[in-house]
């Protein structure tokens, strides 16, 4: 966990090997990208699947709605070659 002046925050920088999401029943899942990979192939994870993105380098960016949304909206999309979703 981070800390300020010895206090602890409560949280960590995400790793970018690891990919944060929404399961089915709506909670924050987390998960190695190459299982994540495997979990696109078999279906689980589609372009509607709500996912996190930690790259954003900027605080306007999270104002601006770009952490959290559909997958088919961010670079999920192209890196795991999520199909498109129909409208």
């Amino acid at each position: 966990a981070l800390a300020v002046c010895g206090e602890p925050l409560g949280f960590g920088i995400a790793s970018g090997l690891e990919i944060f999401f929404r399961g089915e029943s709506g909670e924050i899942e987390r998960s190695p990208r190459q299982a994540f990979r495997k979990l696109a192939r078999a279906g689980a994870i589609t372009g509607s699947t709500i996912v996190f993105d930690t790259s954003l380098t900027t605080l306007q960016d999270v104002f601006d709605g770009r952490f959290e949304g559909p997958a088919q909206a961010s670079w999920h999309s192209v890196v795991f070659k999520l199909p498109a979703e129909a409208s």
